[in-house]
């Protein structure tokens, strides 16, 4: 009798401790990543497989999950809170961990090589991680524009446009400032902070578009014929920017999307283009055209 109620007690403690363990998993909320801006060749090794495949109409990336872009290949990951990385040509990225836990975020990423541009919209608290590992080093940040670059010899140069990242090696750690780059040539020497140069500060504003608040125009496509005094613009954009369509303010809902109305075409035209911006919290944009053909 005795044996019997130590045996119906272990099991209750045992299926208490999995309801606990389950409902614990349950509050972890994995973080998946849209690509978009995609122009030649991206590659993916997909969760729980081997095989090199590509990308295809999935435009989506989640932890576990490898991106490779081609000689001519280059796309951006975006996720819901305003975290973008611009992939370069010939770059490797592991999205090793992306993951909201009781409130706290984590995010790690491997970059084997090539160069990858980074937003970090949201200033993150003391318990988040943001972190992107290489072969000679490790970058932590807690809101910031920042790139990261790895050399075919595994070398690893990080510049800081806006922000504070800081950058170690195995020897030595150092917080890298705005307008400022570190380089770690190998495994065994310190990072080297330096200021940024002229090419790169210039190669920084070449990539402010790319790395504004996402917006996507999904209909009308570029070039379509149009006939009407009006036409419906769908699309996708950041979530917390502000959204206008050729100067009409739009309200996009909670998962992105936004549907506006533009009632002032003419009913003859040769061409109508439509602009739509998105602004972010720190001012900057992004604009998205769309021109229509006329039906006269």
């Amino acid at each position: 009798m005795r044996k019997a109620s130590f045996a119906i007690i272990i099991g209750f403690a045992f299926l208490v401790g999995l309801v606990l363990l389950l409902g614990q998993s349950l509050f972890v909320l994995q973080r998946v990543a849209r690509i978009s801006d995609v122009s030649g060749t991206i590659s993916v090794i997909r969760k729980g497989e081997e095989d090199v495949q590509p990308l295809g109409e999935r435009r989506l990336v989640q932890a576990g999950e490898q991106l490779s872009t081609g000689a001519e290949g280059q796309c951006t990951l975006n996720w819901i809170d305003g975290t973008r990385i611009r992939m370069e040509p010939s770059t490797e990225l592991t999205v090793q961990k992306c993951q909201v836990y009781k409130g706290s975020k984590e995010r790690a990423f491997r970059l084997d090589i090539g160069k990858i541009w980074i937003r970090v919209l949201r200033v993150l608290s003391q318990q988040d991680k943001f972190l992107i590992d290489t072969p000679t080093a490790t970058a932590g940040v807690r809101g910031t524009m920042f790139s990261v670059e790895v050399a075919a010899n595994g070398s690893t140069e990080i510049s800081v446009y806006e922000g504070q990242v800081t950058v170690a090696g195995d020897s030595d750690e150092v917080k890298v400032a705005a307008n400022e780059t570190a380089r770690l040539r190998g495994s065994q020497a310190g990072p080297q902070v330096t200021s940024l140069s002229a090419q790169q500060q210039q190669s920084w504003q070449q990539q402010m578009q790319r790395l504004g608040p996402y917006l996507e125009i999904t209909s009308p496509a570029a070039g379509q014929r149009w006939a009407g005094s009006s036409v419906t613009v769908t699309g996708r954009c950041e979530r917390h920017a502000t959204l206008t369509v050729n100067g009409q303010a739009v309200q996009q809902k909670s998962n992105g999307r936004f549907s506006a109305e533009l009632s002032t075409i003419p009913i003859s035209f040769d061409y109508f283009t439509v602009r739509a911006t998105a602004t972010d919290s720190r001012g900057y944009t992004t604009t998205v055209r769309r021109q229509l053909s006329g039906s006269r």
